[in-house]
């Protein structure tokens, strides 16, 4: 069944089609919740978001824009969970290799340990705004609605994530023979 033959039988309170959409986004969604939140509360969070999810899925006029919908549902809980707690800790699944964009001021970071150790340097702000503008792909317009936050405020969080902490990293790199810079474990 497609994506949006699930919504809209999802919408009707369909629970088999809303299993499958489960199904098809959680893995996704809970990487995304890991990455704002901290590991141990992600699943938590995750089945918290499912629930408004179901709840709310009538309001989605466009199944089309199920991924952003879900995206911006799942930003917001998880901020306003880390709000409400109010934690800074780091808690991220990423694949063992990850590579950040190269704007000759990101190096290549090479492991999950180094990834998380970049992380925990970054303010939550400033993590949120990195995690989803490198990790999720979003434009500077995207995050600044999502995050109700002024445009500016995002470009001005990225030019200091590249100013301090950045410059840290690339102090500490090494050259490799195949001429990718690596960070020192």
């Amino acid at each position: 069944m497609q994506t949006s033959e699930l919504i809209n039988k999802s919408k009707s309170k369909d629970k088999e089609a809303f299993k499958e959409l489960v199904c098809l986004y959680s893995k996704w969604l809970l990487g995304l919740v890991k990455s704002i939140t901290t590991e141990s509360e992600a699943e938590d969070i995750a089945q918290e978001i499912w629930l408004i999810v179901w709840d709310n899925l009538n309001s989605l006029k466009d199944g089309s824009k199920f991924k952003g919908w879900l995206r911006t549902i799942t930003v917001r809980h998880s901020l306003a969970y880390y709000n409400k707690l109010k934690i800074l800790k780091n808690a991220v699944e990423i694949k063992n290799e990850i590579c950040i964009r190269d704007t000759n001021q990101y190096r290549r970071l090479e492991t999950k340990e180094q990834v998380e150790g970049f992380l925990k340097k970054l303010s939550f702000e400033q993590k949120t705004t990195f995690v989803l503008f490198e990790l999720e792909g979003m434009s500077i317009k995207e995050i600044s609605k999502i995050l109700k936050i002024p445009e500016g405020t995002v470009k001005s969080r990225l030019s200091k994530i590249r100013a301090t902490h950045l410059k840290r990293l690339s102090s500490e790199r090494v050259s490799c023979s195949n001429e990718v810079n690596y960070v020192k474990t």
